[in-house]
């Protein structure tokens, strides 16, 4: 009786280890599927996070590209005026010769000065704007980018979680 007593003392012992080692690892097992889950969660709030941050942005285009297309025609007429004004005054005598008066060519250069002026600062506002412009589009598709790796991160995680939750019930 004392040998069978020893023998069920010694099964319970290794069934009870057993049970402790198999409880450590579904503890281990569920920590892991918590920190997964926590995971995803966090790549899901990235990805909606980018995707407003991809709408800014091309709202930004948007407004951008509105702004490029204002600026577009007003240059044009600028243009236009500056080669109209600019016909015979290519240089100071001419421009003297035409109006006949002193005043009446410094006026006319000094309007000359402002058009190209006003030409060079639109120009350069419209070269700005399409740097811009081409910064938004590069800052959106870079944005596109990262959404897709989250959700692939997050997508390859949900696996891993379905995987190790069946491990848990084997």
């Amino acid at each position: 009786i004392n040998k069978q007593f020893e023998t069920t003392q010694k099964n319970l012992e290794t069934t009870q280890n057993q049970s402790r080692t198999l409880q450590k690892e579904l503890a281990q097992l569920n920590g892991a599927i918590n920190q997964l889950t926590l995971s995803i969660q966090g790549d899901t709030l990235s990805i909606q996070k980018l995707n407003l941050e991809i709408d800014s942005l091309n709202y930004d285009v948007k407004d951008t590209q509105a702004s490029i297309d204002d600026k577009k025609p007003a240059i044009n007429q600028l243009l236009i005026e500056l080669q109209k004004n600019d016909g015979g005054a290519s240089n100071l005598l001419m421009v003297f010769l035409k109006n006949g008066t002193l005043a009446g060519s410094v006026m006319e250069t000094q309007s000359l000065i402002n058009l190209r002026s006003q030409l060079s600062l639109d120009i350069q506002n419209l070269s700005d704007l399409n740097q811009t412009l081409n910064d938004k589009i590069q800052q959106s598709s870079k944005k596109k980018l990262e959404v897709q790796l989250h959700q692939k991160n997050s997508s390859a995680r949900k696996e891993i979680v379905t995987e190790q939750k069946e491990t848990r019930k084997v």
